[in-house]
């Protein structure tokens, strides 16, 4: 297993612009950083909440995210982490599916252009983002096919393609329906995209775990596993999901090797209270790679960057 940890302090409400939020944590980030690394740490995340609603979000708001993710994205890559960049556009809301695709669009290019400024190396991060969706009290909710369009005509517009990989978080869907829909894009593909996408699950699930082959061979139609899923196939085991480089991920938990791994509590606890990320499965495809980047040495010269461990 690959630990990491989140560094945000949570999303609290900004002065002057009611209803809306900035994540805070930045205060004395690169000493708290460069002790994680010595504690063994490989990785870190920063979440930002971008709320939707009558007015809301505003250009201040999603700027002023957009800057703190790349400021801790940079002071990571600085300490020889991997930053896990993740702006979240929100479900909650009565929103439409086109209104969050031009806000999920607005964000990922405000945070891209920050990143640029700040110089971070775009391929030593890792992008987490959300799925263009409509809003959770919409009356409309369109089929998995539209969110799977929505959701790659966004991404393809907004995402460069040094990012080595994008993790999907499920936010509030149960397990199989992000499943089906993250399948679908990669069905709409035709063309492999320039970095692959994969799925990260809550373990609160409102579903739970449950044998995803059924789920996903019902949206396609009872047809057999399409090839064209390469970044995401069910498994043999109920409620459990595999990379392409056969390790296995049980609702975003880590397994390495053949048996599940799963992270102790004294293991959980030894950094900082137990603020270990529950969810390190996000990275058993991308870290070691992207880690080449951030840390480079003669052992991994010889590895392109975005390969696969």
């Amino acid at each position: 297993m690959i630990p990491g940890i989140k560094v945000d302090v949570g999303a609290k409400d900004m002065a002057a612009f009611p209803g809306e939020n900035i994540t805070e944590g930045l205060d004395g980030l690169r000493e708290r950083l460069q002790e994680y690394s010595k504690m063994g740490a490989h990785f870190a995340k920063w979440r930002a909440v971008i709320a939707v609603g009558d007015g809301i979000p505003s250009s201040g708001c999603i700027d002023a995210n957009a800057q703190a993710l790349a400021r801790y994205a940079a002071l990571c890559q600085e300490a020889g982490l991997v930053p896990v960049v993740e702006p979240e556009v929100l479900m909650t809301g009565d929103h439409s599916l086109d209104r969050c695709l031009q806000l999920t669009k607005a964000t990922l290019q405000a945070v891209f252009n920050h990143l640029y400024v700040h110089r971070v190396m775009l391929e030593g991060m890792i992008l987490k983002a959300n799925m263009v969706l409509p809003g959770l009290a919409c009356p409309q909710q369109e089929a998995v096919r539209e969110v799977a369009v929505a959701t790659v005509t966004c991404l393809l517009q907004s995402v460069p393609a040094a990012i080595p990989g994008v993790a999907f978080l499920s936010g509030g869907q149960s397990c199989e329906l992000a499943s089906a829909r993250l399948n679908a894009m990669n069905q709409k593909s035709k063309s492999r995209p320039p970095w692959p996408g994969f799925l990260v699950c809550s373990r609160d699930s409102a579903a739970g775990p449950r044998d995803l082959e059924g789920t996903l061979a019902e949206h396609n139609g009872g047809t057999e596993r399409s090839s064209s899923s390469r970044s995401m196939q069910s498994s043999s085991t109920p409620g459990r999901l595999h990379c392409r480089d056969g390790r296995d991920f049980d609702c975003g938990t880590c397994v390495a090797g053949p048996r599940t791994h799963r992270p102790r509590t004294n293991e959980a606890s030894q950094l900082s209270g137990g603020r270990v990320s529950s969810r390190p499965g996000i990275v058993c495809f991308l870290v070691r790679a992207t880690a080449a980047v951030v840390n480079p040495c003669p052992a991994n010269s010889h590895r392109q960057v975005g390969m696969f461990p």
